[in-house]
């Protein structure tokens, strides 16, 4: 006889993940077993926040300081947007031409300008001088005039002379980085995929915004699945902040929260509770949909959904906020009418549909069904919708949250499954959140190159008319990864 396994509500999980300290108790006390180590959270990387713009922000350009190096430094944005360069010796300091080819120099200024195909309205513009600028050194964002492409210009003079002594420009992403659908195959992929990673700034370049080094199709509006926990945890993480909540605080199981599986928390006890800590580890590094719910009950879902309308580029799409019990009764409704009177509903009506009492609060999602869901049930009405925007929003905004004093299990919570095997010596720390039902697939993260460099990386995949096949995408995201652990 065959038998069918229960679809989960989950982000990947790769094999042995790794837990934290409260994990590990939840799992003893439920009578499991641990066979490895569980090894320490990293520690967050340290990148300055700011928020994930919409589009690319245009700005005002800024005007070189009247100084040498100033000087030069007009001229030489005048050569980037193609100025003929001239004698290389009228510009540059013999010690310099002495280790650098003068001809190479030319052509990497020319191959520079015609790779970005400037015309006269899409030229290279002075963003910022560095604060710290001397009259001989400076350090200066170059970017085009709606911020999609910008290059970073160490420079230095000789101070009599003015010529080039010191030159190094490095590209900082943009539309540059090359549409991955060529490279990673996305295009081919049946049904709607988005893809954004960006790059954080460095503390040197703190006046520019994120740049955007890869991208596919990132202004769809599609199913994220579980990754709406995420917007769970930064609830959580301003509640603690604000002391309308503890990590230590105990929360009790009850009948009421629970879920079907992934995660443990649906086996637990009745009355038997856990610190906060252990919810929000739970929820995010095993994606249980139990935890999940409960920490919706004890924060309300007015406060999640408050949260998500500033860091979502349209939180109206996620209210009502569903839980994942509801969801479920939803998908796998004991009488396909219920689904049928929410879908038809306004606002107002589906709130009092999920409110105690109402009519998803009383039922429960079908037993039967559930071994028998295997296709794609309603993936654009009935959901949690983002954009990858929002995906690489949030993530920013945790961020800030884990770096607050007191917030640490919050990045705890965060870094604790990396979603595919990552390699420690080119990923130093990543946070990883993901989801999944049939028909849509989200992976999310955060991460932290050896380098010091920051990215943030979001994809999602969604097809209304058969499941998606998680193994191959998983396999373009490593291979996006893999992109930006290359990337110069």
């Amino acid at each position: 006889m065959q038998t069918h396994t229960p679809p989960t509500h989950h982000g990947p999980i790769p094999p042995a993940p790794q837990l934290g300290t409260t994990l590990a108790l939840l799992l003893a006390t439920l009578g499991l077993h641990l066979f490895f180590t569980i090894p320490a959270p990293a520690a967050p990387p340290k990148i300055r926040q700011i928020p994930i713009p919409e589009k690319p922000e245009p700005f005002e350009p800024a005007s070189p300081p009247d100084t040498p190096a100033g000087r030069r430094l007009a001229w030489l944005i005048e050569v980037i947007n193609g100025k003929p360069l001239g004698e290389p010796a009228d510009a540059f300091a013999p010690d310099l031409l002495k280790t650098i080819n003068p001809t190479s120099i030319a052509n990497s200024l020319k191959d520079l300008a015609k790779d970005q195909a400037r015309d006269q309205t899409n030229k290279l513009l002075l963003h910022h001088v560095n604060a710290g600028a001397s009259p001989s050194a400076l350090v200066a964002i170059i970017a085009t005039a709606d911020s999609a492409f910008a290059v970073r210009v160490e420079l230095g003079v000789d101070p009599e002379s003015e010529k080039i002594d010191l030159i190094d420009i490095q590209p900082l992403g943009g539309s540059s980085g090359g549409d991955p659908s060529n490279q990673l195959g996305l295009d081919k992929l049946k049904g709607k995929v988005s893809l954004l990673a960006i790059e954080f700034p460095s503390e040197d370049d703190q006046d520019l915004p994120p740049q955007v080094v890869l991208e596919y199709k990132p202004d769809q509006v599609l199913a994220i699945a579980s990754s709406f926990k995420l917007w769970v945890l930064g609830s959580l993480g301003e509640a603690v902040r604000d002391g309308r909540a503890s990590w230590d605080e105990t929360l009790a199981i009850s009948s009421k929260h629970r879920s079907l599986p992934g995660g443990l928390l649906h086996l637990a006890p009745e009355g038997k509770t856990y610190p906060l800590r252990t919810f929000a580890e739970s929820m995010i590094a095993l994606d249980d949909n139990s935890a999940a719910d409960h920490l919706i009950a004890r924060l309300g879902r007015d406060r999640i959904e408050e949260f998500m309308s500033r860091t979502h580029h349209d939180g109206s799409l996620n209210q009502p906020l569903l839980t994942t019990r509801e969801f479920f009764t939803l998908k796998l409704p004991p009488d396909i009418a219920l689904r049928q009177r929410y879908l038809v509903a306004d606002e107002p009506r589906r709130r009092k549909l999920l409110a105690a009492g109402g009519a998803i609060t009383q039922a429960a999602p079908s037993p039967l069904l559930q071994y028998f869901w295997t296709k794609p049930v309603n993936i654009g009405d009935i959901e949690w919708f983002a954009g990858v925007r929002d995906l690489c929003r949030v993530l920013a905004e945790l961020h800030t949250l884990e770096q607050t004093p007191g917030l640490e299990p919050l990045g705890q919570a965060l870094r604790q499954n990396h979603g595919v095997p990552l390699d420690p010596e080119v990923w130093t720390s990543a946070g990883f959140k993901g989801g999944s039902e049939p028909g849509v697939l989200s992976l999310s993260w955060l991460l932290e190159r050896a380098d010091g460099r920051h990215f943030a990386l979001a994809m999602i995949w969604n097809s209304e008319f058969e499941p998606v096949n998680e193994d191959l995408f998983r396999e373009k995201a490593l291979e996006a990864l893999n992109q930006l652990a290359k990337m110069p």
